[in-house]
């Protein structure tokens, strides 16, 4: 759009009349505060660029970016504004944000159930531990000491089945393997 010191629009290209639903002609008859939205909260994006609300044909509003260079010729001074559509950037900003909000409801539920598990397990007298996928242990609950007698260090990696009674062992491997 080229818009004149009054803020006139004075020139257009096609792809403006195919942005705001407008003939050339009805364009060229509008005012730039005639397409953009009265009570639009314009975001500077930085670089020169602002983020504006702007109205086509019909009053529908959208979301562009637009870029102004000032252009000095003999009849006055001119605004160059170069719109781009952003409305599929913002609805694709939507859903990420939906997905995000989504993703901490999910986080927080699961901490609520990590923390509500390890309550269960410090309030019990069972032995908690995780192993990797080879079957040597990596993590032991905080009560094993109190529990067994022996460091968590002790049992760490493969050597749990030295804890164990020998005539049990090979059953106890068994069982874990399975």
């Amino acid at each position: 759009l080229v818009v004149s010191d009054s803020g006139q629009i004075v020139e257009v290209n096609p792809a403006a009349s195919e942005l705001y639903g407008f003939t050339r002609s009805e364009l060229l008859r509008l005012s730039l505060a005639e397409i953009r939205e009265v009570e639009s909260e314009d975001r500077s994006l930085g670089d020169g660029l602002q983020e504006e609300r702007h109205c086509g044909k019909g009053n529908d509003s959208f979301s562009v970016e637009v870029s102004r260079r000032s252009l000095s010729l003999d009849e006055g001074p001119y605004t160059i504004l170069v719109v781009r559509d952003i409305r599929e950037r913002k609805r694709a900003e939507a859903q990420l944000q939906e997905s995000l909000t989504q993703l901490k409801r999910a986080l927080s539920a699961v901490q609520t159930s990590e923390q509500r598990f390890r309550s269960f397990i410090e309030a019990s007298s069972v032995i908690v531990w995780r192993a990797d996928p080879s079957g040597n242990v990596v993590d032991l609950c905080d009560q094993y000491q109190s529990l067994t007698g022996h460091a968590p260090t002790a049992s760490l990696g493969n050597r749990w089945l030295e804890l164990i009674h020998p005539d049990d062992r090979e059953a106890a491997q068994t069982k874990f393997k399975q």
